[in-house]
């Protein structure tokens, strides 16, 4: 693996991280400002774990 190749995938890493954290925040502030009743923040909040957490496996490559 030459130097480059660690230097590619160190900047996606990073981009893919940043990019999870903002999915993740998005995602957990929807719920809490669209519902007004605990159940469907809770519920909310659970689909956005599970989104933000398929979106870094899938789409980002972090594991």
């Amino acid at each position: 693996m030459s130097a480059a190749d660690v230097v590619e995938l160190a900047a996606r890493r990073v981009v893919g991280f940043i990019l999870f954290i903002g999915v993740l925040l998005v995602s957990v502030a929807i719920p809490l400002f669209a519902f007004e009743t605990l159940t469907p923040k809770f519920v909310g909040l659970i689909v956005a774990i599970l989104f933000s957490r398929w979106v870094g496996r899938r789409l980002i490559g972090l594991e």
